[in-house]
């Protein structure tokens, strides 16, 4: 009697033991989806020897990435536009305008098919001017529109397609007299291209007079998004403002953490994940390499952390191409790519505790946890688990039934 009920507790330990390692070592395979914010540099030969200050849009109709003028940083101003395959990795240089453009902005109608420049200074410290240049990719040709009213002659305004009304929105920027004295603005503009005309929108509350800041449309939302800039004392700002075109109002944000005030920055809006994309400026610490993304459906900023980046800088914007679901900077000889959204892999024979897969996305609360879809092999490994517990416990039973007697 005293060997049965001996071996009958070592049977129950053992069952024990396996019962716990088996429920917690499940071989599963399927797909698994993580979180990627990655750069990757490229060296694609030729490409434009615009060191900063150039103007970057990227043209939905041909699947390029539109790079104009810049700075070369040795005194030189250049008056080239290139086109950027993503694909292929390639760049190719298109018709010259025969002039340069600084601290000037761009945007892209996708409406009609063009790209549109306003403002600026014609050369580094050059004249300021009050031009509306467009540009068609397809007969790669320039024109300037020149209508009857427009926007005073300015530096540092920031411009965004609102793709919904089909409408360019600009606001801010400095005016400089002779005397070297600046002017903020703080009128906000639409252009309509298909009647060549400006319409200054005069609305009753807006952001400060700022320069310098950046402005993307949220598709998604139906507004445009516009952080930061610098003031006439050189003073940087920290605030995130929303336009809407319907209503014509500003509104200020207020989120409860942003970015450092910044200014000479960029910003995107990336269609895939949904979020507005800040890279590079300047803030309080001097040149920028940080990555902000902004949530405007949570009014929420986050921060990442790339294990590699482009150098800190200055005015040397981004633009996202959407076809590749990339964000594409410029340096002299080096083109960079960003990517941030879900990447699904393929997992096999891994081990996972409690039947519970997961990517540990506190940092993003933008986007749901990972999910994995287990295949046929870890169903059929629980119903071998299951036949086993069963045959165990009936053991279990026959012998307790023959210890009684």
């Amino acid at each position: 009697m005293k060997k049965e009920k001996i071996g009958l507790i070592f049977f129950l330990q053992i069952t024990i033991v396996l019962l716990i390692t088996f429920s917690n070592s499940v071989v599963v395979s399927g797909e698994i989806s993580e979180i990627t914010y990655e750069w990757e540099s490229k060296t694609p030969s030729p490409s434009p020897q615009s060191e900063n200050n150039y103007l970057i849009t990227y043209d939905n109709e041909s699947d390029r990435v539109l790079l104009f003028s810049g700075y070369d940083g040795a005194g030189t101003v250049s008056q080239e536009l290139w086109a950027y395959d993503t694909d292929n990795n390639m760049w190719e240089e298109r018709a010259s305008p025969g002039f340069s453009r600084v601290w000037s902005s761009i945007a892209y109608d996708s409406e009609s098919d063009l790209l549109v420049t306003y403002g600026g200074y014609t050369e580094f410290w050059g004249t300021q001017t009050s031009e509306t240049w467009i540009y068609d990719y397809n007969a790669d040709q320039w024109q300037n529109k020149q209508p009857t009213t427009r926007p005073t002659a300015m530096l540092g305004h920031q411009m965004a397609y609102y793709d919904s009304l089909d409408r360019i929105i600009l606001y801010g920027g400095f005016y400089f007299d002779g005397a070297e004295n600046d002017y903020p603005q703080s009128e906000t503009w639409s252009y309509d291209i298909n009647s060549n005309t400006w319409t200054n929108l005069q609305t009753v509350i807006h952001p400060q007079k700022v320069a310098f800041h950046s402005m993307a449309y949220d598709s998604e939302s139906d507004k445009i998004i516009l952080f930061g800039g610098m003031l006439s004392s050189n003073a940087k700002v920290q605030e995130t403002w929303t336009y809407d075109f319907t209503a014509n109002n500003w509104t200020n944000l207020q989120p409860t953490i942003q970015p450092p005030a910044t200014a000479f920055h960029s910003m995107v809006y990336d269609a895939e994940s949904d979020q507005i994309i800040l890279f590079g400026g300047e803030t309080s610490t001097g040149a920028s390499d940080a990555i902000w993304l902004y949530d405007y459906n949570t009014n929420e900023w986050w921060k990442k952390y790339p294990t590699s980046a482009p150098p800190a800088s200055i005015l040397r914007p981004i633009a996202y191409d959407i076809q590749s679901d990339r964000c594409i900077h410029q340096e002299i000889g080096k083109t960079w790519l960003f990517r941030y959204g879900e990447e699904v892999k393929t997992t096999e024979n891994s081990e996972t505790s409690s039947m519970e897969i997961t990517t540990d996305t506190s940092d993003d609360p933008s986007l749901d946890e990972s999910t994995i879809e287990p295949t046929t092999q870890s169903s059929t490994n629980w119903y071998l688990f299951s036949g086993f517990v069963g045959q165990m416990l009936f053991l279990t039973i026959i012998i307790r039934k023959k210890h009684i007697r």
